[in-house]
């Protein structure tokens, strides 16, 4: 499938098959059939789309879409609208669904570029409930040790991760890599941090002390990281999807 920029994905099902989401510059979401990638459907969000999570709002899963002015949330069996949250002009490029260590899923939305709020959000009704106020973040990152993990990237020199408490929305901690953006996060299967600046440096990260552990040098600006197994990340690095291993 062919579609303008596509700079977001998530993989899961619609309640009955796995598929591919796909988040576009076309202002559409897209499902994908993983097995002959052809489109299934689409929703038209209306506007750049800037992240994509699947997760449940309690109930039952849906499809998460962060775009200009809103997080918008979609019945992945039919492709339609169940709901949004509305922030103004903001765009929301950073997406996660989780426990907040209440028990309770929700979901938090940070944006990078146009605002400095990350939102704590229902995602039964989609109300905000709880913010957190950075230099903006436009990657999160929930850890399996329960806290939720932020990485800013609003202005220049400015690359600062915050350790972040999801049930009260309180700082716990945080670090400054010294970068000039932090524009990917993910919470590894290892235990580690692992976070992606727009220059060239990929930093591994003790999340209980906030400490940096390591680098490396990947020669280019980290789109996206995701993690896999064992120590395996997976990166979106330049023009390459690249597979790194922390040993």
């Amino acid at each position: 499938l062919t579609t303008d920029e596509s700079i977001s994905l998530a993989v899961g099902t619609d309640g009955s098959d796995k598929y591919v989401f796909a988040g576009s510059w076309d202002n559409s979401v897209y499902k994908i059939v993983p097995s002959d990638m052809s489109e299934d459907n689409s929703y038209d969000v209306g506007n750049n789309v800037g992240a994509l999570t699947l997760g449940s709002d309690g109930s039952s899963t849906f499809l998460y879409s962060g775009t200009v002015g809103s997080v918008e949330k979609i019945d992945p069996s039919d492709m339609s609208s169940s709901g949004a949250f509305a922030d103004g002009a903001n765009f929301f490029d950073g997406l996660v669904i989780g426990d907040d260590g209440t028990g309770t899923q929700y979901l938090y939305a940070g944006n990078a570029y146009q605002g400095t709020t990350i939102h704590k959000i229902d995602p039964s009704d989609m109300e905000g409930v709880d913010t957190f106020d950075t230099a903006g973040a436009g990657s999160l990152a929930l850890g399996q040790n329960g806290s939720l993990y932020a990485g800013t990237a609003h202005s220049t020199n400015d690359a600062t991760i915050y350790k972040i408490d999801p049930s009260d929305m309180t700082k716990l901690g945080s670090i400054d890599t010294s970068s000039d953006r932090i524009e990917a996060l993910t919470y590894g299967n290892d235990g580690y941090l692992y976070a992606g600046d727009n220059w060239d440096t990929l930093y591994s990260i003790d999340p209980g002390t906030m400490t940096v552990m390591d680098t490396l040098d990947v020669g280019s600006y980290s789109y996206s990281l995701s993690t896999v197994t064992g120590s395996d990340v997976i990166g979106g690095i330049g023009s390459t999807v690249t597979k790194l291993t922390h040993g």
